[in-house]
């Protein structure tokens, strides 16, 4: 697949539907201003993003829709996506309407979606809501800790807190 977007600049408009039928991103008719170079630059960002996010949904469907395959994540972030391996999650936690996903080797992203996006997206897959503000993958718990001050800690040393609520679940029946 070629990858890059035509501008037409010409002094004769008579090519206009020329343009449209060659895809062409847009169509600057002479004596050209800056303001309209300006606005087509723009527009080929604007394109580029626009693949990216196809690509990005393109694979958050596979993975919807192949859901035995489900090992991935897509995130954002400020060049692209990352496609992350769910057993490199360690933990997740709600940072207001964001989530900060920690991953092993001390490598985390913050991403502008909530916390419980998260939890109906990976409450299947091995991960479990232990606090309002945590979510965890089992795979990487250590040690739970119970008593008054009930945590669990983590693969990265992380101590993170389990609700009252949550005390009697059988994610501390089954592993204690």
């Amino acid at each position: 697949m070629l990858n890059f977007e035509v501008i037409f600049i010409t002094a004769f408009q008579e090519y206009a539907l020329q343009a449209i039928k060659f895809a062409a991103l847009d169509y600057l008719l002479k004596p050209i201003k800056v303001s309209e170079v300006e606005d087509a630059l723009e527009k080929v960002k604007r394109s580029k993003k626009g693949r990216l996010n196809e690509l990005a949904s393109i694979l958050k469907d596979y993975v919807k829709n192949n859901d035995n395959a489900f090992s991935k994540i897509v995130i954002p972030v400020n060049d692209g996506y990352n496609v992350i391996d769910l057993k490199d999650i360690i933990y997740c936690e709600a940072f207001d309407s964001y989530t900060k996903i920690q991953l092993i080797n001390n490598v985390s992203h913050l991403i502008s979606k909530s916390l419980k996006e998260y939890e109906e997206m990976l409450s299947d897959k091995g991960f479990y809501r232990v606090h309002k503000s945590f979510l965890i993958n089992i795979h990487h718990i250590v040690k739970i800790i119970k008593g008054l001050g009930t945590a669990v800690i983590m693969s990265d040393q992380k101590n993170i807190p389990i609700s009252s609520r949550k005390r009697t679940s059988s994610l501390l029946s089954s592993k204690g």
